[in-house]
This record gives C-alpha cells, sequence and structure tokens, in this order.
C-alpha cells in the first residue's frame, strides 16, 4: 500500500502528460524538481559561507555533489521509503554523497518549505520565457479585448543570480 503512494502519482492535469506542452512538463518532471532542489541546497550553502556560517570547504563540497549524478532520483526513492518524505530523502542522499565537511552542513539551518518555496518561485521565473512566448503565440489568435491582458513580468533578483551562476540549463 505505501509503494502506491511512493510511485509518482499525478496530482495535477499537466502531470498526466496529456495537457501542457513539454517544455511546461518538464518543470514538473521528478527528476527536474530534484535538480532544482539540489540547486537550491547549493545556493544556500555558499550563501551560508560567504557570511561564515559555514566552511567554505563545506558550501565547495555540497556544490560539487548537488546534481542528480552524484544524487539520483532512485536513491532518494529508496530513502523515501524509509522515512515517508520526499524533500528529507533528497537530503539525506545529498549527506550521503558529500565525502568531506559537506556532509555536517547540509540543508543547514534550512526547513522543508524554504527548499520547496524557494524551488518553485525559482523554476517559475526560470521559464517564464517559455510561458511568454506561449502568450504571444496566443495573442495572435485572441480576441480584440485580450490586448488589454499582459502577462506577469519578473525582475531578476539576487538569489536566481546565484542559481544561475551554479546551473544553467
Amino acid at each position: 500500500m505505501l509503494d502506491a503512494f511512493l510511485t509518482r502519482m499525478p496530482i495535477l492535469p499537466i502531470d498526466t502528460g496529456r495537457y501542457g506542452s513539454l517544455e511546461m512538463r518538464h518543470i514538473f518532471d521528478e527528476e527536474n524538481k530534484l535538480q532544482k532542489w539540489l540547486d537550491v541546497e547549493a545556493a544556500v550553502a555558499e550563501a551560508e559561507a560567504s557570511v561564515g556560517d559555514i566552511p567554505k570547504e563545506a558550501a565547495d563540497d555540497i556544490a560539487k555533489n548537488a546534481n542528480t549524478k552524484a544524487v539520483t532520483l532512485a536513491r532518494t526513492k529508496e530513502i523515501e521509503k524509509e522515512t515517508r518524505h520526499d524533500l528529507m530523502s533528497m537530503v539525506m542522499a545529498l549527506t550521503e554523497a558529500c565525502k568531506g565537511e559537506g556532509k555536517k552542513y547540509v540543508h543547514y539551518g534550512l526547513t522543508s518549505m524554504d527548499i520547496e518555496d524557494t524551488t518553485k518561485l525559482y523554476s517559475l521565473r526560470k521559464h517564464s520565457t517559455s510561458s511568454r512566448n506561449n502568450w504571444t503565440r496566443w495573442r495572435r489568435f485572441s480576441p480584440p479585448w485580450s490586448e488589454s491582458i499582459e502577462p506577469c513580468s519578473w525582475s531578476r533578483g539576487p538569489m536566481e543570480d546565484t542559481l544561475a551562476s551554479l546551473h544553467s540549463d
């Protein structure tokens, strides 16, 4: 019974593969979500090292291992069977992957929601270009009243700069 909950179960129409563009489905893909969680962990570790909260060696170790080659989706799923917590399974897998000082400082000072909320906003901002391009195509075939509707515009912030420097797709 528990295995049924731990396998990929669609909770939104976009998750079924029936709706949404390939680009949008990629945003919500489990492997992509895992990588974004790891990106945020690495960015936070780098920020904490820059203000002296953790050693630079620890931040480097975390950043080096914050990728889906070192922390696989399969390994996080194995851990999740025991923990029953998807994000904590990533934290434990990243801790396993770190070889040095990073082991002590993975997820240091963070809550699961710190990672989850930042990841959602980061993903939406990063992929807003796709949405804007779709919006532009939609506007060509839309009714005249739609001319007054504008898509959300995003401004780039310091966290996005740090994340962008760590990982480029």
